[in-house]
């Protein structure tokens, strides 16, 4: 028969004995140890790769944003470029434009001296042909007049070719008369020196 110790009132059984243990800090501390560590080597492994990925990620950034400053840098450049190219044309321009503009004042003083320069010119014209009308009335007039002369002329060279026939008529008619005075003065010279007998003679 299995004797069954009794127990006495305020003595303690091996039950109560573990229950005490287990419920001492001690046996708390040495139950929760594993748990902490295991714990604290998932954070660590966590915090670890965090870091690592922050690395990884922070490179990535600093190669894009190499990159970037590359080509922003590059671009930047081109862009300088690109301005002090922009700016020499728009220099250029704006020289080009003070030319033609000065140009354009100029042509504005030479339109307003030609101008001046076409009234006064005009003004003469018309002088000019006014007095180029007078002289072509004058000419008409010129002309009538030596139309009329002419005429004059012709009537009177007629008249003067006229008379000058009749004075070549007179003037043998006159010479016919001298003969013919001499011829008869010859006869009565004659005829005063010879007796009626002779008068044959002469």
């Amino acid at each position: 028969m299995v004797k069954i110790k009794k127990i006495e009132k305020g003595e303690k059984t091996k039950v109560d004995e573990v229950k005490e243990e287990k419920a001492s800090p001690r046996y708390e501390r040495e139950e929760t140890a594993p748990a902490n560590s295991i714990l604290k080597k998932n954070v660590n492994l966590f915090f670890m790769v965090f870091v690592m990925i922050i690395l990884i990620i922070g490179v990535i950034y600093v190669l894009l944003y190499q990159s970037t400053l590359k080509g922003i840098t590059v671009g930047a450049k081109q862009s300088n470029q690109d301005l002090t190219s922009c700016s020499a044309q728009l220099e250029n321009t704006q020289n080009n434009l003070d030319a033609a503009w000065t140009r354009l004042n100029q042509s504005e003083k030479d339109v307003k001296t030609y101008d001046q320069i076409y009234e006064k010119k005009e003004g003469e014209l018309q002088e000019t042909s006014e007095e180029l009308d007078e002289t072509k009335q004058s000419l008409v007039d010129a002309t009538t007049r030596l139309t009329t002369t002419e005429n004059l002329y012709n009537e009177a060279k007629s008249k003067s070719d006229e008379l000058q026939d009749k004075l070549t008529s007179a003037q043998e008619e006159i010479a016919d008369q001298k003969a013919e005075i001499n011829r008869l003065e010859k006869k009565i010279t004659c005829l005063k020196g010879k007796t009626d007998s002779e008068e044959g003679d002469c």
